[in-house]
């Protein structure tokens, strides 16, 4: 089928409509692992693996959004009975969770299409023409393709946690401390680093001197289709910046005595006090 660009008419604002499909694809796969390693010493152990990419289609090829989220977790408890009175419990764990959305995403497809410049060249770049929108669009929404690029988070946590919990008389008491460190990193600049091209009817259009003298495209005419299919936009713009490393470390030492006074009375005592240093 041939396509031929229309002279400029008075578009509806919204002219295309449909309801594209949304998928959620939600996977997740545990495991765990109880040894007595003797009548004093117990470990226990879990992994924990979830995957749960969606993704929001458009009606447009690659205009739609991707959210691949991931999260991993695994962790390791020593529990040793010191006396039939005192109990200790030390705890290592780790936290790998991958959070991000994006644009829908092909790899290197600006590359198949002639684009360069950008950022992120696995997405088709938002293109932006005027009179010619999807249902439900603003102003920042481009006709098709997709300005974004990858926004969200990787984090990866390191826990560990030493306490000690001791029965005495009408006393229970705990004490200990956590520890955590985090390394994320962030992709927080991403909203146009697939760049966006703004097509108007200006190419097209017809010209006429104006108040200056100068040659001017006349109102009401060309088509901004036909601008996109000569290749000839506006503008153009594309922002980015480099990923953002951060690293904190939070140590919190605690004590709590739970006090049983009367069979129908007991009273809580907590201290703990957090420390944290980031970088």
């Amino acid at each position: 089928m041939t396509l031929f660009a229309a002279a400029y008419t008075s578009y509806a604002a919204q002219n295309l409509a449909g309801n594209p499909v949304t998928t959620d694809n939600y996977d997740q796969d545990r495991g765990r692992i109880d040894v007595n390693l003797n009548a004093n010493n117990n470990i226990f152990g879990q992994y924990v693996n979830e995957n749960s990419p969606t993704v929001d289609a458009a009606l447009f090829p690659l205009a739609g959004y991707g959210f691949p989220l991931s999260t991993n977790f695994v962790m390791a408890q020593l529990t040793t009975t010191v006396t039939p009175h005192l109990v200790n419990e030390f705890r290592l764990g780790f936290l790998h969770a991958s959070v991000f959305n994006a644009g829908a995403t092909q790899a290197d497809v600006q590359g198949k299409m002639g684009f360069t410049g950008t950022a992120d060249t696995n997405g088709v770049p938002g293109i932006y023409l005027s009179e010619f929108n999807v249902s439900g669009a603003t102003a920042a929404t481009p006709s098709f393709g997709r300005a974004q690029g990858l926004i969200g988070n990787i984090d990866n946590q390191y826990q560990m946690h030493e306490g000690m919990n001791l029965v005495k008389a009408k006393h229970e008491i705990s004490f200990g401390a956590d520890l955590n460190y985090v390394r994320t990193v962030q992709e927080s600049s991403g909203f146009f680093s697939r760049g966006s091209l703004y097509f108007n009817p200006i190419y097209t259009a017809q010209l006429a001197p104006n108040s200056t003298g100068t040659l001017a495209p006349v109102a009401d005419t060309g088509n901004s289709f036909a601008d996109f299919l000569l290749g000839m936009p506006q503008n153009g713009t594309v922002t980015s910046m480099q990923r953002t490393h951060f690293r904190w470390t939070a140590l919190n030492p605690y004590a709590q005595d739970t006090w049983r006074i009367l069979p129908s009375l007991t009273f809580n005592l907590g201290l703990g006090w957090n420390m944290g240093h980031a970088t």
